[in-house]
């Protein structure tokens, strides 16, 4: 009936405005918590303390460790490796349940009809790309704040030092090495992942919202997978998602 569905399109807009401010309520606490690698000032030890526990909400595995991270041994290039693989290695457990699932799929006849019926390729294709694009929104912040740490140098008595870790000096030896594969995260992730965000939804720009969509049918796809990039500002606002999170 009418009022059913009216009152399904209620529940998911309370549920979409419940994310965005759940989001930018993540965006404000990592930037919170970001702000001693950013600025040398003297912040008082109450909201020192506080921003240093406001860094769990970068994702970093090494934060959650707390003080046993300065028994394992391990220098802040260590450290910035870990986290640029962050990702990828997550992206690869998907991939592996993904491939699961589709192996469930192919296998579909001997189970129970109960459980056929559960999911589909479109079904489980829905929940995966929301799991992405939060995720990525999560580690974004911690990704860009940890490649440019890498440029962060102090000079002392004639050399330059990174601020992160005094035992490494910049401008020499490894530190090019590792230099190089921080300009690479830059490329592929600070400006990388929001130009991925921009090109899917430039591409389906016609069918994203359902009073202008030249497609009904695709536009239910796309909203479908797409979005929580979107769906929560304005047709001509469509890509603000990206500019928040760039």
């Amino acid at each position: 009936s009418s009022e059913k569905q009216e009152s399904i399109r209620e529940t998911l807009s309370t549920l979409g405005t419940t994310i965005m401010k759940l989001k930018i309520t993540l965006t404000f606490v990592q930037c919170m918590s970001f702000m001693p690698l950013v600025f040398e000032l003297p912040f008082p030890s109450t909201m020192s303390q506080t921003m240093k526990f406001l860094e769990l909400s970068s994702l970093d595995i090494y934060v959650f460790f707390g003080e046993v991270s300065c028994h394992m041994q391990t220098t802040f290039k260590q450290k910035f490796v870990f986290h640029m693989l962050l990702l990828p290695i997550i992206f690869f457990c998907i991939w592996i349940v993904w491939k699961v699932v589709l192996q469930t799929l192919k296998h579909k006849k001997k189970l129970k009809k109960h459980f056929e019926a559960r999911f589909t390729i479109e079904s489980m294709k829905t929940p995966m790309y929301t799991l992405v694009s939060l995720l990525v929104f999560g580690v974004y912040a911690g990704l860009a704040t940890k490649t440019f740490q890498m440029f962060k140098c102090k000079e002392i008595q004639g050399r330059f030092y990174l601020v992160a870790d005094f035992s490494v000096e910049c401008y020499v030896g490894t530190w090019w090495s590792y230099a190089v594969f921080a300009i690479l995260c830059i490329i592929v992730y600070v400006i990388g992942i929001p130009f991925a965000q921009l090109y899917v939804l430039w591409k389906h720009r016609e069918n994203l919202h359902e009073n202008s969509a030249e497609d009904p049918q695709s536009h239910r796809l796309v909203k479908k997978q797409f979005g929580s990039l979107y769906e929560n500002f304005t047709d001509d606002c469509y890509y603000f998602e990206i500019v928040n999170t760039f």
